[in-house]
């Protein structure tokens, strides 16, 4: 067994390669190589140092490790926060890797292998100065090159993040020059991408991917829950990659510029693809028929929504807590996965189902925020009674919170029967309802009341102000037929808001009032009896003498 855990490089690596052989260079380790059954542990490791060549051979270069054939690995928490910069003048027929945290990695076993929360913050350029064979250039936000033994091996890459621009610069010459937000170029295995980030941009003048720059056949891939937000420039586009198997939960937020052709996730998709997601006006060459993809923008509060005004943060987190996945999308479109709470509000007004960070006040979730009133609560109704919630209660667990109706509008009560016998028409009742002036039209409700058998029917209707209440209360009771000869009128009661939040703090103060007087009335009471014991003890005195 091999470990390399918890080292760190805060030097300048600098190289200046003039023999024509290959080399490895890496700010941890420049090379690992193992064709054993021994397992190697890469875990926790940090550069902060610059590495740089200047070279006319080949090179492999990572910020942690430059070049790793291993057949047993376990890897974590590995972190690349500096610069790779790579000056390359061939004179050979050669290649060259650069990757923030593995230049190239040879994976020499079947076994599957998941890479784990690693992250590359540093920039990574390469530059061919020279013409040259056309023999294949990879740079990659967190590996520059990858190759499997047969080709079918499971490859995981989990919670991978990319912040470094890359860019990678060559002569007209060079067709072969691959730039990948994560990947620059893989062969023989088969990819799975979960909850991965790239948000550095991607320049070449070849093929760019916001998450791998090219796949050699017979590899392939499949994306989930993962976003590109780096701005990709090349001649060929892709926000993901050129192919892929399946994809599920993904976000193109960066902009997809190319000379040729850009795609809005993917040239060739082979399986099922749902739930693609891309900013409106980021691809001027993509294809607006596109049907796989979903378009859209951004509001002036930094949301994002959908053409029909659906948050694309809460679509996305109900689809990861369908999945079981303690994380949520943030309304800036990146995953969250460390201390998250799952709240259900559930009702006729409000419904959603969201992942939030533990802590957060009801207040401070936007859907239930437009509801609260100034003195900071919600009006929460089943129809059957009415309550109030503080809002400022936290969410400070995993288990469903659920409010019913949410709402901080007076609303009206209306028991209504038919004139005639048969079922209430409540669509049309609606239609006359929503007429009448100072109703909001969207917030009208119809409850059918169950214990008279469908013949009664209680609406609630929900209105912008108290006057706008009181004014449709009083049209309903002075009109003898203000529903047009459809139905009587029972009974209409008025519950606002404000009253019943007034109510309950009338009931507060009634409360201390009484324990108050409770207490003061205890107190006389001890005084008058210190009073009278102090009188019967001087009259016994008296007595005595």
């Amino acid at each position: 067994m091999l470990e390399i855990t918890n080292s760190a490089n805060n030097g300048h690596i600098h190289s200046n390669a003039t023999a024509a052989a290959s080399a490895a260079i890496g700010g941890v380790v420049s090379e690992v190589s193992s064709n054993t059954d021994s397992t190697v542990i890469l875990d926790g490791n940090v550069n902060n140092g610059m590495v740089e060549c200047y070279n006319i051979s080949g090179l492999s270069v990572g910020g942690i490790v430059g070049y790793l054939v291993i057949t047993k690995f376990n890897n974590s928490n590995n972190i690349n926060n500096g610069e790779i910069k790579s000056v390359f003048m061939p004179e050979l027929e050669t290649e060259q890797y650069l990757g923030g945290l593995v230049g190239v990695l040879s994976w020499q076993s079947a076994n599957e292998v998941v890479f784990d929360s690693g992250i590359n913050k540093g920039h990574i350029s390469l530059t061919i100065k020279n013409e040259t064979q056309d023999t294949g250039f990879a740079v990659g936000g967190c590996f520059g090159g990858f190759s499997g033994k047969k080709g079918n091996q499971n490859i995981i890459m989990k919670d991978i993040v990319n912040e470094g621009n890359i860019h990678v610069s060559s002569p007209s010459s060079i067709t072969q020059a691959y730039a990948g937000g994560l990947i620059g170029a893989f062969a023989l295995a088969v990819f799975q991408f979960i909850n991965c980030e790239n948000r550095g941009d991607v320049t070449t003048n070849n093929i760019a991917g916001g998450f791998v720059g090219f796949i050699v056949p017979p590899g392939s891939m499949s994306v989930s829950n993962c976003v590109n937000k780096g701005n990709l420039n090349g001649n060929i586009t892709y926000s993901t990659a050129s192919e892929l198997t399946e994809a599920h939960n993904v976000v193109s937020l960066g902009r997809i510029d190319a000379i040729t052709s850009a795609y809005s996730l993917a040239e060739t998709i082979s399986g099922s693809a749902n739930s693609i997601y891309r900013l409106d006006g980021n691809c001027a060459k993509c294809d607006k028929n596109d049907n796989t993809v979903t378009l859209f923008t951004r509001d002036s509060n930094g949301y994002y929504f959908t053409s029909n005004d659906q948050r694309v943060d809460v679509l996305l987190s109900k689809i990861v807590l369908g999945n079981d996945q303690y994380r949520y999308w943030t309304p800036q479109l990146s995953l969250y996965d460390e201390g998250v709470c799952v709240i259900v509000v559930d009702g006729n007004v409000v419904n959603l189902t969201r992942a939030v960070k533990c802590g957060t006040a009801l207040e401070d979730i936007d859907e239930i925020s437009k509801y609260v009133n100034s003195d900071g609560y919600v009006i929460t109704d089943n129809m059957d009674e009415t309550n109030m919630v503080n809002t400022k209660t936290e969410v400070l667990s995993c288990s469903y919170f659920t409010l019913n109706s949410i709402h901080n509008k007076p609303f009206l009560e209306i028991i209504i029967t038919p004139v005639k016998l048969g079922v209430i028409n409540t669509t049309e009742i609606l239609k006359i309802i929503r007429g009448i002036s100072g109703i909001d039209k969207d917030k009208v409700i119809i409850d059918v009341d169950t214990n008279n058998k469908g013949l009664a029917v209680k609406i609630r209707l929900y209105l912008n102000t108290l006057e706008d209440a009181e004014k449709v209360m009083n049209y309903l009771v002075d009109n003898e037929d203000p529903l047009g000869k459809m139905i009587k009128v029972r009974n209409v009661r008025l519950n606002a808001m404000q009253e019943v939040i007034e109510s309950a703090i009338k009931t507060e103060i009634t409360f201390t009032m009484l324990i108050s007087m409770m207490i003061f009335t205890l107190i006389m009471l001890i005084v008058l009896l210190s009073r009278n014991q102090v009188f019967i003890i001087i009259r016994l005195m008296l007595l005595t003498h």
